[in-house]
């Protein structure tokens, strides 16, 4: 783990405290949403820890639209949407796929689950990181390993401590661990029970 991670997800539980109206919605979000995702994530094999991938992403807002045309609870772009047998429709959001709490987390799940079957389940780290960066940009930045032999579970901290990836992308697994370290105890911050 680099110099700086566990600071890092620390700082984030901060400003979870600090301005806490964000996370208080997905505590009440989470209540109905929770055990719909980890049912059809535990149908793929996937820890219930992906499910914190949805909070980062959509703030567990399945009507959620990126500024570049993601959309939904897991913010899935067009072309993964409809690769994973999803009708899309830009238009109108009621009749997009991705806005279905149910089918967007199957999808979801088999994206991961496609991702980690080719990479293997040691680069679950890189695997959430490709999530957020798209997978050809974390396999360009992964040939920036000067190692060859250096481990798959050391390849994450490499790419974070030499800055071969994007802020963005940099600080979205240590945003997932906070995520789930608020949702997991949110009476330890200050937040009521989910």
């Amino acid at each position: 783990m680099p110099p700086g991670f566990v600071e890092q997800v620390w700082k984030f539980i901060s400003d979870y405290e600090k301005y806490p109206g964000g996370m208080r919605v997905m505590l009440r979000r989470s209540r109905e949403l929770q055990p719909r995702l980890s049912t059809i994530l535990s149908t793929r094999h996937l820890p219930e820890a992906f499910c914190h991938v949805a909070w980062v992403e959509s703030g567990l807002d399945p009507m959620q639209r990126s500024p570049v045309g993601a959309v939904g609870l897991w913010q899935l772009m067009p072309a993964v949407a409809r690769e994973h047998h999803l009708r899309v429709n830009e238009a109108d959001l009621r009749q997009d796929d991705r806005t279905n709490i149910d089918r967007s987390t199957t999808a979801a799940a088999d994206y991961v689950a496609t991702l980690l079957r080719d990479q293997g389940p040691e680069y679950f780290m890189l695997v959430l990181a490709s999530y957020n960066r798209g997978p050809g940009a974390l396999d360009r930045a992964k040939q920036k390993v000067q190692d060859p032999m250096l481990s798959a579970t050391r390849k994450y901290w490499y790419l974070v401590e030499h800055n071969l990836l994007p802020e963005e992308t940099r600080n979205y697994v240590p945003k997932i661990f906070a995520v789930r370290l608020v949702a997991e105890a949110p009476e330890r911050f200050g937040f009521e029970p989910r």
